[in-house]
């Protein structure tokens, strides 16, 4: 878990949660991060009917994922885990 925080700490990119503050309370680690404002892609699909035209689909969730992996791999990190929020990306990473 260290070693996730030392990475996420290092991390800037507009599609990336950013990471304020990490602690440890007990046997816990509390990690403070940016509100992603938006909706997840379940309410982003409930918004459009159940479905996303290819267009929508490519705008709204595949072209940022590519772009924060890019970004990501970039950098010599691979991602363990990435949830989906519109316009910001969780990302537990490994380096």
């Amino acid at each position: 878990i260290y070693r996730e925080v030392r990475v996420h700490s290092s991390l800037a990119h507009e599609n990336v949660v950013q990471l304020y503050a990490a602690f440890q309370e007990g046997d816990k680690v509390i990690l403070v991060q940016e509100y992603a404002d938006g909706a997840d892609l379940f309410t982003l699909l409930h918004k459009y009917g159940g479905r996303l035209s290819e267009r929508l689909a490519v705008q709204l969730v595949l072209e940022p994922f590519l772009r924060v992996l890019q970004y990501l791999h970039s950098r010599a990190i691979i991602h363990r885990y990435a949830s989906a929020s519109l316009g910001a990306w969780a990302v537990a990473a490994v380096r």
